[in-house]
Order: C-alpha cells, then structure tokens, then sequence
C-alpha cells in the first residue's frame, strides 16, 4: 500500500517555542503514527511518503505535486492543506513559498483554495489515487482574537 501525504508542518517534528528542545519527535507526527497503525493492521507492506512543509499551501497541489503522483502512483493522497493557505499575512516570519504569494493577505484565497484542491483532486483520481482531505488543525482561540476574520474565512472552505 503506498500513501502520500501532503501537508503544512502539521504534519513534521517540530521545536519548542523560543528553544532548541523538540517538543515533537518525527515519531510523533501524524504520518508516521498513521504508517506505524496502517503495518500494524495490515499485511501488505506501507510505503508512506510524507510531503508536508512549512509554510505549505494548496498552490504547491498545483505547482508540483502532480509529479509525486506519477512517480508515486499511490493508492491514498492525505491532504491536510488550508490554514496558512487563510492565515492573515502579516506579521509572519517565513517567505512563501511561491513567488505569486508575494505582497498578498492571505496567500491564498477561500476561492483559490477551492479550486486548487479541486484541480488536484480530478488529477490524483484519474491516476487511480484516492484523496482523504483532513479538515484544518482547530487553532487556538487568543490567535482567531489576534486575527479578525480568521475564524470566518478558516471555516468558509
């Protein structure tokens, strides 16, 4: 069984604020306890590729995922994009990715969301891929009170 999944860095270990400790072990992440739960259930063997990135949204669908479709061919695509695609701009301390997403607030718009996902979705099926799309991380209320507006657009897609 092969799965591919695409994701922000939700899905990668990660430091503690303000520190050189790991707060989150690659065992840790999401995709690897979903590998380690798919070989402990199953008898065929797991490849699973994890794609997620910082600062990661839905352009990358469209800007090259494509090509870990068809080198992969894998059977589940786990999608878990949206949040910093709808995440106010400002005041961030990483670069997007892509250039189109400089100057703009948000880097990708509800519409934009939208339709990437759709464009991606209509090429992983007719290369026989199945898309599970995960719902956005909940996020913590004092950040949707820093940024007006968030909770509404977060829950718009």
């Amino acid at each position: 069984m092969k799965v591919l999944v695409i994701g922000d860095s939700y899905g990668l270990p990660r430091y503690a604020k303000n520190s050189f400790n790991v707060e989150l072990d690659y065992a840790g992440t999401y995709p690897e306890q979903l590998r380690r739960m798919l070989s402990a259930n199953f008898t065929e063997d797991v490849c699973l590729v994890n794609r997620c990135r910082h600062a990661n949204t839905s352009l990358s669908l469209i800007k090259g995922e494509a090509n870990e479709i068809e080198f992969l061919r894998p059977d589940y695509t786990i999608l878990q994009l949206g949040l910093v695609d709808l995440w106010p701009a400002e005041g961030r301390k990483i670069w997007p990715l892509y250039s189109e997403q400089y100057g703009r607030d948000p880097w990708v718009t509800p519409d934009e969301y939208k339709n990437n996902l759709q464009l991606f979705l209509n090429f992983a099926n007719s290369r026989g891929s199945k898309v599970i799309v995960i719902n956005n991380p909940p996020v913590e209320k004092v950040h949707l009170l820093k940024h007006a507006g968030l909770e509404k657009k977060d829950r718009s897609v």
